[in-house]
Order: C-alpha cells, then structure tokens, then sequence
C-alpha cells in the first residue's frame, strides 16, 4: 500500500503532466483556428496549398493521436470505415 507521501508525490505528478497537456491542447487548438482563418477568411487574395494544408492537418492529427495515446492510423482506419458504409 502506498503511503500518504507517495500519494501525494503521484498526484503532483499527474497534475503537472495534465497542465502541459491542456497547455498542448490549447496550442493545437489556436494552431487549428488560425488555419481555419487561413482557408476559409473571406475575400482574402492568397490562397492556401490544398497539399499544404494537408502537411498541417497530419501534422496535428499526429500530434492528437500521440497526446490521446492512439496510433495516427487508427483513427484514419475508423474513419474510413464509416466513409465506406455510408450510402
């Protein structure tokens, strides 16, 4: 059985571990918005890469699977079997 300190030590460390990560989240998450302002901000007369912007897009679904604990392909592998029993 753990001792109180032990606990205590663990908890910190948890704690410090899910800081960086909502700090990560909120990075991809600003990372995200300023992509969407690219591509989809109206009148602008520079127009992003469609190749690029799937560099970025992997980039960050790379990122989410690492920070989620899933493999990159697996969500791609779910989300092309839902694509294939669509009607």
């Amino acid at each position: 059985m753990p001792t109180a300190e032990e606990i205590l030590t663990e908890n910190e460390q948890l704690k410090n571990q899910l800081s960086k990560r909502e700090q990560r989240i909120a990075e991809l998450e600003a990372q995200i918005a300023w992509i969407r302002r690219q591509v989809f901000a109206g009148g602008k007369s520079e127009k992003m890469d469609p190749a690029q912007l799937e560099l970025m897009l992997n980039g960050l679904k790379a990122l989410q699977a690492a920070l989620t604990g899933e493999k990159p392909n697996d969500r791609h592998r779910t989300q092309q079997a839902c694509r294939s029993k669509e009607p």
